[in-house]
């Protein structure tokens, strides 16, 4: 039967009072009851033990209760599944959670990664054991983090996405009985967005290659390599470390159509990625390749370089031997394009000359910047964006860029990487049905909605209009555009619609706009 005391303590006093051992001539021994109540029973295996409780005797009781109880449901054989996982430390699971991650063929940095978000909350709400963690806590400790400033909506809907995917991954593995952040949910990452990416414009995208091309080797990557590269990021919308992991077994250019394999331990996804590739694509792909495939093995694969694979001052060679574009370049890959969107940008300054009016305007101009005026950044990623945005510019159906960004949702797609702007907008206009005629009929009807009647027209000053709002230059539109064949002077027809804006600012340029019946295609050089 279960016992509940105090039990007695024995002291020994000298003659002043103080403790002292026992046996000390002069002492006295002294019994006096313990503050702290015990309790002893019978545990499973009808063993008796004294276990120490609480210094408040009601709670005691309750105390010595549950392990009576506890004791006889095991006895029964209705024994806790989860009692010996409440009592390990969480630090313990978590160990045992990147293991588990590790196992499903997740990388290391995406291992470090997760576990790190899942530190960070358990290390700032104090979670010690499973049963200390709290649903109330976590939205308490990011919403604090948000209001100081140091996280935005975006990290914090990660860190609790981490958080979530931990603690179900603990009743799945059967350590807790329930999910205690089941109930959370992520926040709109669009009311506070911390880096919005952009597009760079054509005749942008061509003065970029050019300026890779002619610069100096970045972390064992040629200027030639980079412009390949970036080229073939913009047309494929693979990610840097999907890049990085390119061999030449990945590149079929015999195929009908050509592809690249991204394998499934480098996709995001998870999945094994084959991508269709574009004719001229190929055209630029076969000498890399071929010059590529005469190198002798154990050379490293650098156009630019023929030393033996051996550790470097940028990293390790031997773990990237064997891609096309090796070494630790995806670790930088913001800064690498960053530097040749740089050089291209100085260069186009330089073409102002001796002209300072025009190169004052360049130099206020975000033409070929890293960040325009409303904020948004093109970094590396934003090739991506150029890749699925270029998709919608060219009238690719939703469905169809959705996977070809290998996307899981088509609002990811058209939402999030699909930028447009008001030129593009006015374009679509041009899908829709003529207006009904009100004027004149026949030829001369004709010639009025050709704008080849001589006469300026509402829709080239609403053009220039909306071209000026959107930034771009535009060429005046007076009545002097336009000559009639009086007096023996030359006729010049004038130029309607938004593609007419646009044309003069072209003519150096070597890209094209395109116009509403035609797909735009990303220059190649």
């Amino acid at each position: 039967m279960a016992k509940l005391f105090r039990p007695k303590i024995v002291r020994y006093l000298s003659r002043d009072g103080k403790r002292v051992p026992k046996g000390t001539d002069g002492a006295r021994r002294v019994e006096e009851r313990g503050d702290r109540w015990y309790g002893q029973y019978r545990d499973a295996n009808d063993v008796w033990k004294r276990v120490p409780l609480s210094t408040d005797k009601t709670a005691a009781e309750f105390m010595l209760c549950e392990l009576k109880r506890k004791a006889e449901r095991e006895r029964a054989g209705c024994t806790d599944p989860f009692e010996g996982h409440r009592r390990r430390p969480l630090a313990e699971h978590l160990a045992d959670y990147k293991i588990h991650l590790s196992a499903k063929g997740n990388t290391a940095k995406h291992v470090s990664l997760q576990s790190g978000r899942i530190e960070a909350i358990c290390e700032a709400c104090g979670f010690r054991r499973i049963s200390d963690v709290s649903a109330s806590a976590v939205a308490a400790n990011l919403a604090e983090a948000r209001r100081s400033g140091e996280i935005g909506v975006a990290t914090s809907n990660h860190r609790q996405a981490a958080a979530k995917a931990f603690t179900r991954w603990l009743v799945r593995d059967r350590r807790a009985p329930d999910d205690a952040l089941a109930h959370l949910s992520a926040m709109n990452a669009k009311l506070d967005v911390r880096r919005e990416r952009r597009t760079l414009d054509p005749a942008e995208f061509v003065a970029l290659i050019e300026a890779a091309r002619r610069g100096e080797a970045f972390r064992g990557l040629s200027g030639p390599d980079r412009a390949l590269l970036y080229m073939l990021a913009a047309n494929t919308g693979l990610r840097a470390n999907e890049l990085a992991s390119l061999t030449r077994a990945s590149f079929n250019l015999e195929g009908d159509p050509p592809t690249v394999t991204v394998e499934a331990g480098y996709s995001k996804r998870r999945r094994r990625d084959v991508l269709p590739l574009r004719a001229d694509l190929v055209v630029r792909l076969c000498p890399f390749l071929s010059l590529f495939d005469s190198k002798a093995p154990g050379v490293a694969q650098n156009r630019r370089s023929t030393k033996p694979d051996t550790k470097s001052d940028e990293g390790d060679d031997d773990a990237t031997a064997g891609r096309l574009w090796p070494g630790t370049w995806a670790e930088r890959a913001a800064d690498m394009l960053r530097a040749d969107l740089e050089a291209a940008r100085m260069k186009w300054l330089g073409e102002a000359g001796d002209d300072a009016a025009e190169r004052a305007r360049r130099e206020r101009s975000t033409w070929l910047t890293d960040v325009d005026d409303a904020g948004r950044v093109f970094d590396f990623h934003a090739l991506r964006h150029q890749f699925i945005s270029n998709l919608a510019r060219g009238g690719v159906r939703p469905k169809e860029a959705q996977l070809l960004a290998r996307h899981s949702t088509i609002t990811l797609t058209m939402d999030r990487y699909t930028h447009l702007g008001i030129v593009d907008l006015t374009a679509a206009l041009d899908a829709l049905p003529a207006l009904p005629s009100e004027g004149p009929s026949g030829e001369a009807a004709e010639l009025l909605a050709t704008g080849t009647d001589g006469r300026q027209h509402p829709f080239s000053l609403v053009a220039q209009m909306v071209a000026q709002n959107a930034g771009i230059w535009c060429p005046p539109v007076s009545p002097s555009d336009h000559e009639a064949g009086e007096g023996g002077r030359e006729e010049k027809p004038v130029k309607h619609g938004v593609s007419a804006c646009f044309a003069g600012e072209n003519e150096d340029s070597g890209a094209g706009i395109r116009t509403p019946d035609t797909r735009i295609m990303i220059p190649l050089l």
